[in-house]
């Protein structure tokens, strides 16, 4: 009984795999605080360490200046 449980569990946990960092493609651990604010789509706004939400975050601040 035991080991339905394990399997269970690991079944579950394979199925709700980690969104990819927007920048890298590594697993994602962090989201954009804006973008989980307004509701947008996970995928684009999810990022693995703080560098890359950076690295993002700068590139989008200046398309948003020539705007």
């Amino acid at each position: 009984m035991a080991t339905d449980d394990a399997a269970a569990d690991a079944a579950a946990a394979a199925s709700t795999s980690l969104p990819a960092c927007a920048r890298c493609g590594e697993p994602a651990k962090l989201q954009c605080p804006k973008c989980l604010e307004f509701g947008l789509p996970k995928q684009p706004s999810c990022f693995c360490s703080q560098d890359c939400f950076k690295v993002i975050r700068e590139r989008e601040r200046k398309r948003e200046f020539f705007f």
